[in-house]
């Protein structure tokens, strides 16, 4: 899927806001929800998201450039998440390991309950 932004999107994309408004979009080439590479009015690629066709939240940023939303991708997050939990909630049973935008998986929530 290949979706266009509109300057002020493309501006906040470059600050690094992990959204794209639905008001933000100039072109569409999809119809139903999931990755999408993400472009600039002027065909320059700034990264892949999750695509919503339903929500004012259009894309949740998954990667800046070239990179590639892969099964790799998403497995090295969640590694990343969790070791980063196990060091702060040590000797805890109960925690959020993956916390969606905060670890650039938007929208995932995993919580850890016991073992």
């Amino acid at each position: 899927m290949k979706v266009t932004i509109n300057e002020k999107g493309v501006r906040r994309w470059l600050q690094g806001h992990a959204w794209v408004f639905r008001s933000d979009l100039k072109s569409l080439e999809a119809e139903r929800a999931g990755p999408a590479t993400v472009f600039s009015e002027s065909g320059k690629i700034l990264g892949e998201a999750l695509y919503s066709p339903k929500s004012l939240i259009a894309l949740r940023r998954m990667t800046q450039g070239r990179e590639k939303i892969t099964a790799g991708l998403i497995r090295e997050r969640i590694e990343q998440a969790d070791r980063h939990r196990q060091v702060r909630f040590k000797g805890e049973k109960a925690y959020r390991v993956v916390f969606g935008e905060a670890d650039f998986l938007p929208s995932l929530i995993v919580d850890r309950f016991g073992d």
